[in-house]
C-alpha cells in the first residue's frame, strides 16, 4: 500500500466526520486540590455537541471480562469516533445525546486510556460511569 500525502488527509477527515450520525457532548473535567495539591474535587463541563460515531459494546467486548484466567480486566463497554480536531484528555466524559438523529437516554461515559488519533479520526473506548453521578 501506498503511504498517503499529508494533502489527502482533509478531505478524508472531512468525509469521516459527514459520516458520523450520532451527536455527543464532552465533559470537560477540571480538578480541584486543595493547598497540598491532593485532588478534593472534580467538575465537568459541558461542551457543544458534536458529531461522533458511537459504537456499543467495544472492540475487545464489554464490560468486566476475564480476559486472563483467575483475573478480571476492564473492557470497553462503547468505542466512539470523534472528529479529528477533538480536544478530550483520559479524565474526560462522553454523553450520547442522540443516535441517527434519535434522542435517547443520556449516559455518561469516562474515557479508557488515551485517545488514539487515526488518519481520519480520533478511536476513543469508553467505560458506562456507574458510581450514580450525572453526566
Amino acid at each position: 500500500m501506498l503511504p498517503m500525502f499529508p494533502a489527502e488527509l482533509p478531505p478524508l477527515q472531512t468525509t469521516q466526520e459527514s459520516a458520523m450520525q450520532d451527536q455527543c457532548i464532552i465533559l470537560v473535567a477540571t480538578i480541584t486540590t486543595d493547598r497540598y495539591g491532593k485532588p478534593v474535587k472534580t467538575t465537568y463541563a459541558s461542551g457543544p455537541e458534536i458529531p461522533c460515531g458511537f459504537r456499543q459494546g467495544g472492540q475487545a467486548g464489554a464490560g468486566t471480562d476475564e480476559v486472563m484466567e483467575g483475573t478480571e480486566v476492564v473492557t470497553a463497554d462503547a468505542v466512539v469516533r470523534l472528529p479529528i480536531a477533538t480536544v478530550i484528555t483520559s479524565i474526560d466524559r462522553v454523553v450520547v445525546t442522540t443516535r441517527a438523529s434519535v434522542a435517547v437516554p443520556l449516559q455518561a461515559y469516562g474515557v479508557l486510556g488515551q485517545p488514539a488519533r487515526g488518519p481520519t479520526a480520533l478511536v476513543v473506548e469508553l467505560e458506562l460511569i456507574t458510581d450514580g453521578s450525572q453526566p
